[in-house]
């Protein structure tokens, strides 16, 4: 996806994918593999002056801050330039996913407090209200709001579908799309507007 960004051919950028299941009970299988990715990435590009960015999504951005604590306990010198989050649970305010938090913590032995981990130098979080799995992070060092232009859309597109019949079955579909839980959560990758 990262590919399809304007102007993506012009920088030399290289993209180091890491594929899992998906599934949050390969945790404890995927953390280790992750910090050995990680950490070959760093070793691999050490020299070169190029910084290392790591793009997390949803329990993507759970395992790889599990990772990057335990790779600093285990390799002190790797560092990352940024790491970037979205759609991230590790402070849900929704209580059904604060509790699967509280449970997979526990039973994945996942850090048991979000904080910066201490190899990262800038962390931001890209989180949306209507995503019900992510929040602002305090730890991170940037939080930013991807909905907080569409906070003022809604009264409008209720405007329209109550008061003006040529657009009320547009206004109807978008008012259902910002209102959509799942369309937002993959909305950080996504060009989502309404």
């Amino acid at each position: 996806k990262l590919k399809e960004i304007p102007g993506y051919d012009q920088h030399d950028v290289v993209i180091v994918p890491f594929a899992w299941s998906r599934d949050p009970g390969n945790t404890e299988i995927v953390i280790p593999e992750l910090q050995a990715r990680i950490a070959e990435v760093y070793d691999t590009y050490r020299g070169s002056g190029r910084p290392i960015y790591i793009l997390a999504h949803s329990w993507g951005s759970v395992l790889t801050h599990t990772a990057l604590h335990r790779l600093h306990r285990e390799r002190p010198e790797v560092r990352v330039d940024k790491l970037i989050t979205a759609g991230s649970p590790l402070v849900p305010a929704n209580f059904v996913v604060k509790l699967f938090m509280k449970l997979e913590v526990r039973k994945e032995k996942l850090e048991k407090r979000v904080r910066k981990p201490a190899n990262v130098r800038s962390w931001s979080n890209f989180w949306a209200m209507r995503d019900a799995y992510s929040n602002a992070i305090p730890a991170a060092d940037f939080n930013h709001k991807a909905d907080a232009e569409v906070e003022n859309v809604e009264p409008k597109l209720i405007d329209l579908i109550l008061h003006y019949k040529p657009l009320r079955k547009e206004a109807r579909k978008d008012l259902f799309k910002i209102r959509d839980i799942k369309a937002w959560h993959g909305a950080y990758f996504f060009d989502y507007r309404a």
